[in-house]
């Protein structure tokens, strides 16, 4: 049963894309550094974010990953892009210039 206050924990990686090129596997060396440079480079990120409120129908969570690594969730069992559906930003969301504080 839904109560006010009710939060989600919620973690993520994001992938910056700012490693090097992928050497290929013949040379390992070279591929375990590249490895260890990859991983290195993701962002970590978390936001504890109120869970909306459900009634009896309940269809689980649904989180959405927007730009400036912001994110909404919401309880609804309707489909992404109906009138009801409470996230409006659109699925190919650009990444503004400057992202807010």
């Amino acid at each position: 049963k839904w109560s006010p206050g009710f939060k989600a924990h919620v973690e993520w990686e994001v992938d910056p894309k700012t490693a090097s090129e992928f050497p290929g596997y013949k040379h390992w060396e070279e591929y375990l550094k590249w490895e260890k440079e990859v991983k290195a480079s993701f962002q970590k990120h978390s936001a504890v974010v109120d869970i909306p409120e459900y009634g009896e129908e309940r269809c689980g969570i649904t989180v959405h990953f927007l730009a400036c690594n912001q994110i909404k969730v919401t309880t609804i069992c309707d489909a992404y892009g109906t009138p009801n559906y409470p996230i409006k930003e659109p699925l190919d969301m650009k990444k503004p210039a400057q992202c807010p504080k």
